[in-house]
Parts: C-alpha cells; structure tokens; sequence
C-alpha cells in the first residue's frame, strides 16, 4: 500500500529530473555584460563614443597630406 502512494512521486522526481536544464555558472562580468545589452542609456552612450571617435578620424584626415594620380592615353 505503502509504495502505492509512493509512486506518483518518485515519478514526478524522475520526470522533473529528466527535464531540468542544467545550471550554467556565469561569472560576474558575463552578467553585466548582458545586464547592458538590455540598458538603452548604456547603447546610447557607446553610439556616441563611437561617432566621436569616428569624427575624430574625419578630423585627423583633413588635416594629413594627400596625393593623386592620374594617368591618360592619347593617340594622334
């Protein structure tokens, strides 16, 4: 009578144990790394660190020497 009302149980374990998912450890920076693909303050802030870093190339740029070349053919 006894294992009557153990099996429902031990089958409910068995079954909650087959489909658990395994637990992934994840260390602090993972966490913050993921906390921030989720903060938009964050995205803006990297957005704009990006184009200052890009408008400082574009300045740098007019300020460097430039050279051309061209070449032609012409027959007479």
């Amino acid at each position: 009578m006894q294992s009557l009302r153990l099996r429902p149980l031990i089958l409910t374990l068995a079954l909650g144990a087959a489909f658990a998912a395994p637990a992934q450890a994840q260390s602090l920076l993972e966490l913050v790394e993921a906390a921030r693909g989720y903060d938009s303050a964050w995205q803006s802030a990297q957005a704009q660190l990006e184009a200052a870093a890009r408008r400082a190339d574009q300045a740098r740029a007019g300020l460097l020497p430039s050279a051309g070349l061209t070449a032609g053919i012409s027959r007479a």
